[in-house]
């Protein structure tokens, strides 16, 4: 018995890091996209993208900025929940919420 919960644990396991890196390899593939939208001044389908970055993670503050952006260079409003406030739990998240805080002044001094 012990046995055979020590594989369903392993075979648990293995399957659970095996959708984590089909995730992080889905992320990595939008990130690239938004960044070739972006860069073709696509901004509208680099929000879209950004808004499915989000729902893949959205502890993190990257696709938050990422969809931010793409709207303040779409023209388009921002989703009204990205006014919530954004969690500071990595570096990566200070740096992102920073830039959008930076967006966010600048766009109030015009």
């Amino acid at each position: 018995m012990l046995r055979v919960l020590c594989l369903l644990t392993l075979l648990t396991m293995t399957g659970t890091a095996a959708r984590a890196d089909n995730l992080l390899s889905r992320l990595d593939d939008l990130d690239n996209d938004y960044q070739i939208m972006i860069n073709n001044s696509h901004y509208e389908e680099a929000a879209q993208i950004a808004d499915q970055m989000y729902l893949i993670h959205p502890s993190g503050n990257k696709a938050r900025f990422y969809l931010l952006y793409a709207c303040k260079k779409a023209g388009t409003p921002a989703p009204a929940w990205l006014s919530e406030p954004w969690p500071a739990n990595s570096p990566e998240d200070i740096f992102y919420r920073t830039l959008a805080a930076d967006i966010s002044r600048t766009d109030a001094s015009r």
